[in-house]
């Protein structure tokens, strides 16, 4: 999960640098990439509950 949110930032940073990038596509890509990320958190969170219950 988080070397696909590392990939897409990646896509973005590209397609800015060559000034070949359509805005609309660039914010769609990135909320996606913040929603992965965000989905990530939310998993590594629980992770650790789960683990912390455990004990």
């Amino acid at each position: 999960m988080r070397i696909f949110c590392a990939a897409a930032m990646i896509a973005v940073a590209a397609s800015y640098r060559s000034k070949q990038f359509d805005v609309d596509i660039m914010l769609k890509l990135l909320a996606v990439t913040a929603g992965f990320f965000l989905v990530a958190v939310a998993i590594e969170w629980q992770r650790a509950r789960v683990a912390q219950k455990k004990e």
